[in-house]
């Protein structure tokens, strides 16, 4: 069992889940998540979150760059795919309801659908019960580089600081650690 802190589940979440919840990638049939609407996707104890609108965040904002209102996207729910974020475009040709996710490199550049603040929610078991749970297993306390694949949703991670959990206590630091799934 893996384990990972919250500080490199951002990492984790937007590169396998928010990359993949693109509706330009969906549209492309680019995405593990196409047509999976309503689908478990996930545990149950995941719930992914795009919130525009959370104040004094760097990706945040009234309206998106082709004028829509942000709003708070829930993605997956308790495991089951709810909705994809998207631009003006991409919303029409998936007859979808836009989701204030449109962004511009620059006036010159045609919008794109990209994440603005993506999360997971919190759950309700606390670190400690979490790792106490833990018999033989790692924790990952903070991630480096990664990629997705988001056609098949195969990942790879660099664990940049990771320990190892032994009858529910971290111990030794680890080195050398790559997540892949």
């Amino acid at each position: 069992p893996v384990i990972v802190s919250g500080v490199a589940g951002g990492t984790m979440v937007h590169e396998a889940c928010g990359n993949g919840l693109d509706a330009d990638i969906i549209k492309k049939c680019m995405s593990v998540y196409g047509n999976k609407i309503g689908e478990k996707v996930a545990s149950e104890l995941i719930t992914v979150v795009d919130d525009g609108t959370i104040k004094s965040r760097y990706c945040s904002s009234v309206f998106d760059d082709e004028g829509t209102k942000t709003k708070e996207n829930i993605l997956i729910e308790n495991g089951v795919l709810k909705g994809y974020m998207s631009d003006l475009q991409s919303a029409i040709e998936l007859n979808i309801e836009p989701s204030g996710n449109g962004r511009r490199e620059g006036y010159h550049a045609l919008p794109i659908t990209r994440m603005t603040n993506t999360y997971l929610r919190k759950g309700k078991d606390s670190k400690e019960n979490i790792i106490a749970s833990v018999s033989d297993g790692l924790f990952v306390k903070h991630m480096g580089g990664g990629q997705v694949n988001t056609a098949t949703g195969d990942f790879v991670f660099e664990v940049s600081e990771g320990y190892m959990i032994r009858n529910g206590k971290i111990e030794e630091q680890v080195r050398g650690a790559t997540l892949i799934g």
